[in-house]
Order: structure tokens, then sequence, then C-alpha cells
């Protein structure tokens, strides 16, 4: 509790009690400091101490008077509404949604749509325990699989009904000020710290890959229904295969894009569904990105055991054609034809490319400041880096000193920040970057 807070407290509620206080010192205390209650109180002012408060004092706050109940309202309800597997979501969104004080609180819709491979889970945990004493062992496993048995039926339950699009259509309709969508699959939907543990081992984490794009499919088409202006949208495990889908359903898609300035898409490729229809699915993402005219900031890459070649993609959003081979003298200036022309923060990993197409693309972002290649990538805690960019054919530093030379011609400076596993096949380089580092930092870390 804030002290000035408390004595306001008690002031307002001496007043507002003045009633039942005798008429000469009711009339001392009003004449003596008029301005001591909240509804005095500038409401910048009012709106600060609101948000200093814990959620009970909050609450107990509300009860005071009408004015306070009406300011506090929004401060009742976090920004961010997150949901959880095994929780009844559908009935949750529509009952905040269709309340005039707490729904214009959302901005931000955080959907945990996480699934535990029970097969490949109680294997990790048989291995993680091992070397513990077997009393203790028994006793946490035990606990685990408890809470686990325990969620399980209400995870089959409720998350097939998470995504139904009668009920986002309505619930995208009521919330007027929601901004941002982010649906998730590697974040760990369990409170027991034994889950959480082997929750960090890829293969504990299950992918239905058919529900996880039906259930992204029913949030576009009902962004496309309810006529909602999206600004941020990410999926840290979406198949592939989502944009592979059939034209009737792409042509629900591609608007959700269309007013989006922040997005987020790591893309789950796997052969044996993919590689039938890459090129379509490469199609559709392309024509996806080019309706986000007003994009400022895109992290994309592929959760895949090798790297996706992105040859067709990066030439195919490139405004120009970049010469077979460049130098510092040859690099050309961005057009404005480009795609991306409000584009600043660009992040890419988990992909590979040739030098000169990859140099292409990223001279063509006018407002370009900040650029990461390469991040962790699928890994278990025990292993290596998978995130990062291999250049086929070129290298890096010629890469680094032609853009940073193109870039000071234009009077501007782009910050390079590069993590992962880096590779140039064909110069021979090498880099394991545990920790983002710039590229000055490159020399200490180069294998060969």
């Amino acid at each position: 509790m804030i002290p000035a807070l408390t004595s306001l407290s008690l002031q307002g509620s001496m007043i507002q009690n003045q009633d039942s206080v005798p008429g000469n010192l009711a009339n001392t205390t009003e004449n003596s400091n008029p301005k001591t209650t909240f509804s005095h109180l500038p409401l910048e002012l009012l709106y600060s101490i609101l948000s200093h408060m814990d959620s009970r004092t909050l609450k107990s706050s509300r009860l005071a008077c009408k004015s306070l109940s009406y300011h506090g309202a929004p401060y009742l309800y976090p920004p961010t509404l997150h949901t959880l597997p095994y929780q009844p979501t559908s009935p949750r969104l529509l009952c905040i949604s269709s309340n005039p004080q707490f729904s214009p609180c959302i901005q931000t819709l955080h959907f945990n749509h996480s699934e535990l491979n029970e097969y490949h889970a109680r294997h990790n945990t048989y291995f993680l325990e091992y070397l513990r004493g077997p009393e203790d062992r028994s006793s946490s496993v035990e606990s685990a699989w408890s809470s686990y048995n325990q969620l399980k039926p209400l995870i089959e339950e409720f998350l097939p009904q998470a995504c139904d699009e009668d009920v986002l259509t309505a619930v995208f309709k009521a919330l007027r000020n929601m901004k941002e969508v982010k649906v998730v699959l590697m974040e760990c939907p369990f409170d027991n710290e034994l889950l959480k543990s082997i929750w960090k081992i890829p293969s504990t984490r299950l992918l239905p890959r058919v529900a996880t794009t039906e259930r992204f499919t029913a949030v576009f088409t009902a962004l496309s229904r309810s006529h909602c202006l999206l600004k941020a949208l990410s999926h840290d495990r979406l198949p592939f295969e989502f944009f592979a889908q059939k034209p009737r359903v792409m042509e629900m898609v591609q608007p959700g894009f269309e007013h989006l300035e922040t997005l987020d898409l790591s893309l789950d490729y796997s052969e044996r569904p993919n590689s039938l229809h890459t090129g379509l699915a490469f199609g559709n993402l392309i024509g996806c990105l080019k309706t986000a005219v007003g994009l400022r900031d895109l992290r994309l890459g592929f959760l895949t055991k090798g790297k996706m070649d992105l040859d067709f993609f990066l030439e195919a959003l490139s405004s120009s054609s970049a010469p077979s081979s460049f130098s510092s003298a040859e690099l050309f200036s961005p057009t404005p034809t480009t795609v991306f022309l409000q584009l600043t923060h660009l992040t890419l990993f988990s992909t590979t490319s040739s030098e000169v197409l990859l140099s292409s693309f990223l001279l063509s972002l006018p407002a370009l400041l900040t650029l990461k290649l390469g991040s962790e990538g699928v890994k278990a805690p025990y292993e290596p880096m998978t995130g990062g960019i291999w250049l086929k054919t070129g290298s890096f530093r010629h890469l680094f000193e032609g853009l940073r030379a193109a870039w000071q011609r234009e009077g501007r400076e782009v910050e390079i920040r590069l993590r992962g596993d880096l590779m140039g096949v064909e110069s021979g380089e090498k880099w394991l970057l545990e920790q983002e580092e710039g590229v000055d930092g490159l020399r200490e870390y180069v294998i060969d």
C-alpha cells in the first residue's frame, strides 16, 4: 500500500461519510482541505496511483465510490489475455469480450496450444532422472505424471474447441482494442518442475500438424469475417503446409496480413508432408508478405534439421536483380519499388542462400536499422546451436564489408547481430555463437 494513497483514502472516506458526522465537524473537514478526494485529482495522477496498486488493493479501492470503480476497471485486467490448453477458452473469451468494462482492456490474445508427446516425454523423464536416488526419483516422477494425468482429459476436451471460428469472430468484433495475436506451441503449459525440465527437450513437444493448421486457419478466417485490423502476429511452430492450402482458404488468410506491422513466424518444415508442395507454399507465403506493405518488424525462420534454401524466396522479394558477382563499388542502391519500404528490423534463421541474393535482398530495404542472422534453433539443453545461416556461395566477410560500404554511402548505419551456427560452404568460414555477437567480434570465434 502506498503511504500517500493511504492518507488520501482515509481523507476521502471521511468526506464521503460526512453525513454521519455532526454538522460543525463535517463543515470544518470539508472547508479545511476541499481538494484531497480522488474525484479532485487529475486523471493522469489518478491513473498513476492505480497502476501501482496490487490486485487486492485495487479491488478494495473500487468499492469506495463509483469514480474509482470506473477508472480502476482497466487495471483489473492485464492487456494480454493468456489461454491454456486445459482451460475452457471459448466461454472465457466470450465472457470477457461481452463485458463493456473489461473488453477495452485486452490488446493481445496469447493462445497456448502446447501439447505433450507422452511417449517421448516418459522416456525423457527416465533419462533425466536416472542419476537421482531411487526414492527421490520415484517421488518426483509420480508427482509429475499424476499432475499431468489430471490435466490430460481437460486438454482433450477443451483444446479442440479453442479456435472455433464463430466464437473467435464474435470475440474479435467485441475486442475493439485488440492489436496482437500470439500462438505458441513451444511454451510449457504445466507448473510441475519435472515437466518443465523435460519440456526443454524437443521430442517432448507434440506437433499435431493438421490440428495446428486448422486452428491457425480459423484465426485468420475470424479476422477476415470480423474486419479486425491486426497489427502484430506471431506463431512459434506453424506447419509449413499452412501456406499450401487451397486457393479458397488462402483468399481468407491473405487479408489478415494487410495491416500487420510486426510478424514473427517460425515455420516447421518436414520433408514428408512438405516436399511435394514447397513451391506452392513459398508462393503463397510471398503473396501474404507482399500484402503487408506496412511491415516494420519481420522475424522469419524454419524449424528443421537442415537449412531451408531461400534463393527463390529472396529473389522474389527483392526489387532488383543483383549482378552475378559484386564488389563494394558495384553494389546497387535500393529502388523505390521495393516490397518492404518501412521494414526496420529483420531476423532470419535456419536458412541458406548465396551471398549475392542475400545482399540483394538486404540492400532493397531502405529503412532497415537492425539485422539479425541466426537464432538458437531447435536444440536440447546439451546440444549446440542449430539456427544459424549458411552461405552456399561467397563469404560472410565479403558480404558484411559490401553491406557496410553500401549503407555508409547512403548515410545510414545498420546494426548486425549474429547467433548460432554460421558457415560459408564455399569460403570455409565457420562460427558457433552461443550468444548474440556483432560482426566485429567474429574474429575470435573462427574455427577454420
